[in-house]
């Protein structure tokens, strides 16, 4: 029996995918996939038949990774709250009377979290402030944090939406417009809203959860890198993980790869991946396989486009050469952008405080 991926709210980029072969002998488990950076339901879907093949697990979607959950966090805590009816209905919230005993049971339901970059662990984050809000005790009985979390450059921030892009010459492109912007307007605005709103960045946001929340400080958490990510430095998740062991060792894992691009470790090392999240799960959660369930391929793979029809056109030269001008003025002017937002940032921190103040007063 295949499953059916649904929308559970119209304005909001978040699914459900009901397991379907239900074994009444074990407890049906919930994965929440809290999608990366403009990923969409089909991407995350399909690293989600890592879950959907072991067969006792309702998966929840996340994709609102984009403006304006990623960047406000008051958004993804109201975006998140629409999963909270949800978790009710599959026993994954504790009620606030339950003991010790019942909330660690092995016949209760257990709740996954599978967050990737930053765009997923907002959304984890989220859902942890959402149900803090409605007094909901929320807790996550494992952590899988792949490609995060951690701060990419802000000359290296285009590669974020640029990262599925082929064609060279519309990747400079984007490149160029997408960093002017954000020089221009993004990152003055975003320094201004946190400083007139005191609104934690969202690697703050996270870190907070993931070492103060009940939700999640007592949570087993596995770490997935790579010493070759181009947008989340190895180093900044490594400092991330340093924390983790000082303040819960005995719970904090970590699997670093040796070259991976940014969230391409399930797609590039699938089998490796899964094994390696088996065993994490297996050491800290036992969870029965209804093995009665057969995955069936949801989504079918389409053919690219031929070369032939590449809407570019002109001598091979020609391309080049008109790439290699826009490039070097493109990253000309960056530069100079660059140098006069970067000495203006502590004056948008200053008025922003300003006014928080004024309006305190």
């Amino acid at each position: 029996m295949s499953s059916t991926i649904e929308k559970i709210n119209p304005n909001l980029p978040i699914h459900l995918e009901k397991c379907q072969e239900l074994d009444n002998e074990h407890p049906i488990n919930v994965v929440i996939m809290f999608g990366w950076t403009n990923s969409n339901v089909r991407n995350v879907s399909k690293i989600a038949s890592y879950w959907r093949k072991k067969g006792n697990f309702h998966i929840l979607d996340w994709t609102a990774s984009d403006f304006p959950y990623i960047y406000f966090t008051k958004k993804a805590t109201q975006a998140c709250a629409a999963f909270i009816p949800y978790l009710q209905e599959f026993g994954v919230l504790p009620t606030t009377n339950e003991d010790d005993d019942s909330k660690h049971s092995p016949t209760k339901p257990k709740l996954i979290a599978h967050a990737f970059s930053n765009g997923g662990t907002t959304g984890l984050a989220g859902l942890a402030e959402a149900c803090k809000l409605q007094n909901l005790p929320l807790h996550y009985s494992a952590l899988i944090i792949d490609s995060a979390p951690g701060t990419t450059s802000i000359f290296t921030f285009y590669k974020i939406f640029t990262v599925a892009q082929k064609n060279p010459i519309k990747k400079a492109f984007l490149a160029i417009v997408i960093e002017f912007l954000f020089l221009l307007v993004g990152l003055p605005s975003m320094v201004l809203y946190s400083s007139c709103t005191g609104q934690k960045t969202i690697i703050e946001f996270f870190t907070n959860v993931l070492f103060e929340h009940n939700a999640a400080k007592y949570s087993p958490r596995l770490f997935i890198y790579s010493k070759t990510d181009k947008l989340v430095p190895s180093s900044s998740v490594e400092k991330v993980i340093a924390k983790s062991v000082k303040l819960c060792g005995d719970k904090t894992r970590k699997w670093c790869l040796e070259e991976s691009d940014h969230v391409t470790h399930w797609m590039k090392h699938t089998e490796i991946y899964e094994k390696t999240v088996d065993n994490f799960i297996d050491e800290f959660h036992k969870i029965i396989i209804n093995t009665k369930y057969q995955t069936k391929k949801m989504y079918q793979e389409q053919p690219r486009g031929s070369r032939s029809h590449d809407p570019y056109i002109g001598t091979t030269f020609q391309r080049a050469l008109y790439f290699v001008l826009t490039a070097i003025l493109g990253y000309f002017l960056l530069a100079l952008l660059a140098v006069v937002v970067l000495e203006s940032l502590d004056l948008y921190r200053e008025v922003g405080k300003a006014i928080r103040h004024w309006f305190a007063n």
